[in-house]
Formats: structure tokens, sequence, C-alpha cells
């Protein structure tokens, strides 16, 4: 599987929901394209994919994948964290996301699941949210504090070609 370009309308769309659909291989491809790129997260439409669904977790740790997710209730105290996404590679912005959520998402057994989620497994869970509601992290900084990310960015990506160049 492949990541969409940035600029394709999937990610500022909002997905469906999902209906009774066996995703249980499209979830497999989406954790092996997750963990191959070095994410902890991957929503749908950052491959393409027109679903309500995202799979998080660890290789090493527990996994989640999670259709039609909602948040019932989210932590008065908030965090501002570094955040990356797989669609901005070597991008990281603060982002202020509550400490602790409360979800409901279906399972790919259909079960219907309330989960408490804490720290970076809350804001992960946010973030791959956010994708279903066709939004992206860098909505959530002023242009001044994208574009100097930015500029971290290209200097990474630079340095990063330059280190495959000379392997």
């Amino acid at each position: 599987m492949n990541l969409v370009p940035i600029n394709d309308p999937i990610l500022s769309t909002v997905m469906p929901s999902v209906g009774d659909v066996d995703l249980t291989q499209v979830s497999k491809d989406m954790f092996e394209t997750m963990w191959s790129l070095g994410g902890i997260g991957l929503a749908a439409p950052q491959i393409g994919l027109t679903l309500r669904m995202f799979v998080m977790g660890e290789q090493q740790g527990s996994n989640y994948v999670c259709i039609n997710p909602e948040v019932m209730d989210v932590s008065k105290d908030f965090e501002i964290n570094l955040e990356g996404c797989l669609s901005y590679p070597a991008l990281w912005l603060n982002i202020k996301r509550p400490k602790w959520i409360q979800t409901r998402y279906r399972t790919l057994t259909g079960e219907l699941v309330e989960q408490y989620f804490e720290g970076l497994l809350a804001r992960c869970y946010l973030h791959e949210l956010d994708h279903l509601n066709g939004i992206v992290f860098t909505k959530y900084v002023g242009q001044l504090s994208l574009k100097m990310a930015q500029e971290r960015q290209k200097k990474r990506n630079g340095l990063r070609a330059k280190q495959n160049r000379n392997a």
C-alpha cells in the first residue's frame, strides 16, 4: 500500500461509516505499511481508502483496529507535545491534545468496544480520527510555526537523501 500525496482531496474529506464488511486483510496490510514506514498510526484515507477506520500500535505492543471510531469524553487537562504524520515525513509539530480520552469503536469482529486511552495512544487515536474527519495536523498550528517546522523538515530530508547517496 502506498500513501496518497498530501494534496490528494481524500485527505480533506470526511470518511463515511463502515458497514458490515470484512476488513481483516485491509487492516493487516495497513499495519504492515504503517510499520514499514516507522509509524504508530495509519488512517484509511492516507492510503486512498474511503473507509472510516484506522489502525494504531507498535509492532511489539498492543495493536488496535478502530472502525467507526468516536470520542465519548476527553480530559479537561491538555498537553502540548511533538506529533508527526506519515503523510508528512520528517515534519514535527507541537500539537495541543487532551491528556486522556474515552472512546468507542468497532473491532474487526464487529464488537463495540469502549476504551480509555491516555498519553501517546490518546494522541495517536485523535490524530487518526482527525484524518477520518478530513483534518490534517498542520491545521493545528499557526503559519509561522508551520513554516519553521517545514524548514527543519527540508533540512532533515536533505540530510537523509545525502546519507542514502553515501550508503
